[in-house]
């Protein structure tokens, strides 16, 4: 390996452990702020998908875990198997936190059945062709042993991030697709609302969107301008938002 590819390798590898080290102390921080409130208004509540995927989202880490054993554990299988269950939970984090959004500007279209069906359609096709893509993705990858194990556990020398830009770039169509209709519906049915409720559901999915749009272009930028050891810097952050908006 080139010596200034290995130190640029070195150095973004250790950015990234900072970067995962920081995001989950947020991500702790968070869970500790609003426990009191999700065990009193959440924890009672019945179960329904809503609660799940909530739930599910929020209490099953699994790209947090295993983006942790890709950074630390010196093994290139290892760093091969981490990094994709990584990928694979990231899509899911995010698809959970997005069905969330889709229920909410559902019950706020007042329960429209061609409504409900386009929501459905485009849920389902949009995470498809994100899954289709993330095959090639990581296929595309290679990995090389680090010289420092003890520092830096495995460098990426490789990878086509064609596929991974177009799934960022897809996500953040829908998302603004999304938003749209939102903000439409809320011109039109809900401009003279009252209701706490209504508000809190822009307010959040706002937010929600404004935080995935910005992930998605800064990970779009870093997949097109940076060599193969720098493009996971940011992939993590995305996962934590989807739990921190929720």
């Amino acid at each position: 390996m080139d010596v200034e590819v290995f130190i640029s390798s070195t150095r973004n590898k250790i950015i990234s452990r900072h970067i995962h080290n920081i995001v989950v102390t947020t991500w702790l921080a968070d869970w500790l702020h609003t426990l009191p409130f999700e065990a009193e208004v959440i924890w009672p509540a019945r179960w329904n998908l809503v609660k799940f995927l909530y739930l599910f989202n929020r209490y099953f880490p699994v790209d947090i875990i295993f983006s942790y054993i890709y950074i630390e554990v010196p093994d290139v299988e290892m760093c091969r198997v981490s990094y994709i269950i990584c990928s694979v939970g990231l899509i899911l984090s995010l698809g959970m936190s997005e069905a969330v959004i889709f229920i909410r500007l559902y019950a706020l279209s007042r329960q429209s059945e061609l409504f409900r069906w386009w929501l459905i359609v485009q849920f389902f096709a949009v995470h498809a062709i994100m899954f289709a893509l993330l095959g090639p993705f990581l296929a595309s990858f290679r990995w090389v042993p680090s010289p420092v194990p003890q520092y830096v556990a495995c460098l990426p020398v490789a990878a086509n991030t064609l596929y991974a830009t177009v799934s960022f770039g897809l996500l953040m169509a829908n998302e603004t697709l999304i938003v749209l209709v939102m903000l439409y519906i809320g011109l039109m049915r809900h401009r003279h609302t009252r209701s706490s409720l209504v508000k809190i559901f822009y307010r959040d999915g706002l937010v929600f969107f404004l935080f995935l749009a910005a992930s998605s272009v800064v990970n779009i930028a870093i997949l097109a301008s940076l060599p193969p050891s720098n493009r996971t810097l940011f992939a993590i952050v995305s996962s934590i938002q989807c739990s921190l908006a929720e």
